[in-house]
């Protein structure tokens, strides 16, 4: 509507000029309500204009939440492995820099663009029904203007995409050295870590001078040689109202539009700025998103459950907590369930199905084909509930965890583990020593599965790891990882992360565990003291402390 207005309204001018100006006519009334005409038409282009960014504003807002949401979404879901590959202040640019170029383009430049090229296509059309001779003149300089736009534009592209590349590991390169300034200043590296840096913001620097040169020469350019244009096209105008009897209003709006022809295209090459870098920033999004995310095909999940004289039966949702846990195994499943006998050497062999199940040495395994096709057993050590009729086997959990001739690299080719077998029995407590690299952290990793094993079998209660649902997973295991992270909040909080619906007096019960009831206690708010994500909390004393 605001386009068609403003062609509708300069249009009007040739019948007021031709009507009322070079005709020398003097009905003033008719004057009047014609300029009245034409105001009106111009305002509402006006209340379009405003309506058209109003809602841009809107829709770019919105459109922005929902891209930040399922790329953080998209994060979520992908593997440990991808973070390994990719810098954390890289990753958060997409966040700031990446999607507020989206917004900004979206708010601006998107609206912009159609405007001015639903502009350009009516100029062209009203031209062309005006004069069609005297848009041959337009038409050659607009076709010079339109190369110069795809050539320019096309390298600005090339160089945005490396601007934003390089603005990632710009926040790369300050995110990691203001989580490790402590290594740094301890090895006095600053001059080293400046040098690095300079080198970063260089490149950083270069690649955005490049971009914004070739996108911001193509302004003035193509508005030189609009005015080139208009120049020509009057004097040949002038000729044909001479020599054909061309109308004055005529010429006066055609020479109008031959003006505002190059506008859009003005507004095209302001907005290529924006535009290229949105783009470059989109693509670096759904870069992102587009990662294969991780990938979890278990079927086997964690259930309540209740255990009385050796009989399990699971909980319905709701009921009152006992303390146990039972793994619910669909009898789709591939893996049987079958009665064995455990044998001096720690081994097992089938018994029969019509043997008699009561006796010394008498229990269930698991049997299901290894990663290289061959049958095995995996005992079972908790109470077992297998009913005929339902659909599902439930196992006590226990915690018996089995590595089984494993192998892991976390690069492919340079591997990591080889043929690694150990295991861990409930009630065990087990050390593992070694060299720095040796695989240690590695092992806890691939029982939780924040990565997957190349070779060979884990299995946790007879069960492979793989067929478990991850997130039953991790919920089965309490860990405490090498590199700890404290979130911001509350102490109490962060103790409670590990189980969101824990009461007050089991986050104090588990803090007395770990010993550090102490301690904490003796804090300006104790539980309540606020603390940061490096685990700090404020001022005390006009100290900050650790």
């Amino acid at each position: 509507l605001s386009v068609f207005t403003n062609l509708g309204g300069s249009y009007m001018m040739r019948d007021i000029i031709n009507s009322f100006i070079w005709s020398g006519c003097t009905d003033f009334a008719g004057l009047a309500l014609s300029v009245g005409k034409l105001v009106g038409v111009y305002l509402i282009g006006c209340v379009a204009t405003y309506c058209q960014s109003a809602v841009m504003v809107r829709l770019a807002q919105r459109g922005v939440n929902r891209l930040r949401k399922d790329l953080f979404d998209s994060l979520q879901s992908l593997p440990l492995s991808y973070f390994d590959k990719h810098p954390h202040g890289e990753l958060m640019s997409r966040f700031t820099n990446d999607a507020d170029n989206v917004q900004m383009a979206l708010e601006q430049s998107v609206v912009s663009l159609c405007s001015s090229c639903l502009m350009f296509v009516g100029l062209v059309a009203m031209m062309l029904f005006i004069n069609w001779k005297l848009f041959l003149v337009t038409a050659l300089l607009l076709i010079v203007t339109v190369y110069l736009f795809r050539t320019l534009g096309g390298r600005s592209r090339k160089y945005y995409q490396q601007q934003q590349s390089a603005l990632g590991d710009v926040n790369g390169e300050i995110q990691e050295i203001i989580e490790g300034l402590k290594v740094v200043k301890a090895f006095t590296h600053e001059e080293q870590a400046k040098e690095d840096f300079r080198k970063l913001n260089t490149a950083y620097r270069d690649a955005a001078q490049k971009a914004n040169f070739y996108s911001i020469m193509i302004m003035p350019v193509s508005g030189n040689l609009m005015n080139i244009s208009y120049a020509l096209t009057a004097a040949f105008g002038g000729l044909l109202s001479v020599l054909q009897g061309f109308d004055l209003g005529g010429l006066v709006v055609y020479l109008n539009y031959s003006k505002q022809v190059g506008q859009p295209l003005n507004q095209i090459s302001q907005q290529m700025t924006t535009l290229l870098s949105a783009m470059a920033g989109a693509e670096r999004i759904f870069q992102v998103m587009d990662t294969q995310p991780e990938t979890d095909q278990g079927q086997v999940t964690l259930v309540r459950a209740k255990k009385e004289n050796g009989v399990l039966t699971p909980l319905a949702p709701g009921q009152a907590r006992t303390g146990t846990w039972a793994w619910k195994v669909p009898k789709s499943q591939p893996m049987r369930l079958v009665r064995v006998l455990h044998l001096p050497d720690k081994t097992a062999v089938e018994l029969p199905e019509d043997a008699d199940p009561s006796g010394e040495n008498k229990g269930w395994a698991w049997k299901y084909p290894g990663p290289d096709g061959t049958m095995g057993l995996h005992p079972i050590r908790g109470a077992v509930r297998c009913v005929q009729g339902e659909d599902a086997t439930y196992v006590e959990l226990k915690g018996a965890v089995r590595f089984n001739h494993v192998d892991f690299s976390y690069v492919p080719g340079k591997r990591v583990l080889h043929d690694v077998s150990v295991y861990a029995n409930p009630g065990q407590k087990i050390a593992f020593v070694g060299s720095t690299g040796a695989g240690k952290t590695t092992i806890t990793n691939l029982i939780n599965r924040f990565y997957e094993i190349e070779g060979g079998l884990i299995t946790y209660d007879g069960i492979d790891v793989r067929s478990i649902r991850k997130d039953d997973l991790r919920r089965s295991l309490g860990a405490v990882l090498q590199d700890t992270h404290l979130f911001t909040g509350t102490i109490m909080d962060n103790i409670r992360y590990g189980r969101l619906d824990a009461t007050d007096q089991d986050c104090i019960a588990a803090a007395k565990s770990a010993n550090a009831h102490s301690f904490i206690r003796r804090l300006p708010q104790g539980y309540d003291t606020v603390i940061t994500g490096d685990g700090c909390f404020g001022a005390l004393a006009g100290d900050r402390l650790c």
